[in-house]
């Protein structure tokens, strides 16, 4: 009901009735929102300085699924796909830092803050493309996971490069676990192929960080 209220999806009148939210939402975006709110729930860890770590991710994961959402509504492909892709892109930084806090319950194992993070970079993409895959979650979603740090050439891979421009604005923007605040964006790869202009990417990120806040509150 607060989704279907929201600014991104209100209408003349607030609807009070569930019938009425999923009409106005449609089933896709009821099934993506759910599916968001399930994945939410597996962001948590015992250790709070690991559950701090998750926090950042979650916003990450969020913020880049909100992004590759909103690319793909301005150039017109499926943007409910894309919004999942986006969200489950990183999925195996999570099973990283879930297996480590597994292997530390009842021992005295000690892995440093740079370990930690060789660990991630190291091993999150090969790792989210097989819990996708064991998920029997779609190819493409796996594809997104495993392939993401990957330089995509291809413009006719549009869910990829929507995930890696919404990545890169993640990344300006503070979002990120390398957070690069300098990065020219009109640089990157992805948002060439999707020929994402100066003005086209301000008012995303404006709008990506209202979307975002928004969203994150009602979750």
């Amino acid at each position: 009901l607060r989704r279907a209220n929201s600014a991104a999806f209100g209408g003349l009148s607030e609807i009070t009735d569930i019938a009425q939210a999923v009409a106005r939402l449609g089933l896709k975006q009821v099934e993506t929102l759910v599916t968001t709110m399930a994945m939410k729930g597996a962001f948590e860890v015992c250790d709070p300085n690991k559950q701090e770590y998750l926090r950042h991710l979650w916003d990450h994961s969020l913020i880049v699924a909100l992004g590759a959402q909103r690319i793909a509504e301005t150039k017109g492909f499926d943007p409910e796909s894309t919004f999942l892709a986006g969200l489950m892109h990183d999925i195996g930084r999570l099973v990283v830092l879930k297996g480590i806090d597994d292997l530390q319950k009842g021992n005295s194992i000690e892995i440093t803050q740079s370990v930690l993070e060789e660990l991630m970079d190291t091993l999150h993409c090969e790792l989210g493309q097989r819990a996708l895959e064991a998920w029997n979650l779609s190819e493409e979603l796996q594809h997104i996971a495993r392939d993401h740090e990957e330089i995509c050439d291809d413009a006719k891979d549009l869910a990829m490069l929507a995930v890696q421009a919404s990545d890169a604005i993640a990344c300006k923007l503070g979002f990120h676990p390398h957070a690069d605040p300098e990065l020219t964006l009109l640089e990157e790869p992805s948002v060439e192929l999707l020929n994402l202009g100066d003005i086209e990417l301000a008012t995303l990120m404006v709008d990506l960080e209202d979307e975002f806040e928004a969203l994150r509150s009602m979750l």
